[in-house]
């Protein structure tokens, strides 16, 4: 037997189903959107920090110095959340190199009292001389 498809029978998406979708496609769209501006700070952040690779002396520059330039940088990029308490510096043992690091969170409302908190660590190895 087979089988043939009656033309008053086949309709396509029906309203609730419609509604649905919409529901869920929004619910990652507004997502998305709230939590996008995190992950471009952090694009800008990371530029600015590998960006120091370049500097002449970084590898013997206090962290004060290494603040003042990253700090024109985040100026230029317009890079607001991140604060001097998030630079770490340090020197990793077994490369024989410097570590500079930013390591810091980043917190946005969501839906109601839900709220995202994205966490970032970037760092670059330079040469102590």
């Amino acid at each position: 037997m087979i089988l043939r498809s009656i033309p008053g029978r086949q309709r396509g998406m029906t309203i609730m189903s419609l509604l649905i979708v919409i529901i869920v496609v929004s619910f990652f769209v507004v997502t998305g959107m709230k939590i996008y501006p995190g992950y471009y700070e952090n694009f800008k952040a990371k530029k600015a920090l590998n960006s120091l690779v370049d500097e002449v002396g970084i590898g013997k520059a206090p962290k004060a110095t290494i603040w003042r330039m990253l700090e024109r940088r985040f100026d230029i990029d317009m890079v607001n959340g991140i604060k001097k308490e998030y630079l770490f510096i340090t020197f990793d043992k077994e490369t024989k190199k410097r570590k500079i690091a930013l390591t810091y969170e980043y917190r946005t409302p969501l839906y109601g009292n839900i709220t995202a908190a994205l966490a970032f660590d970037d760092y670059i190895l330079v040469d102590p001389q």
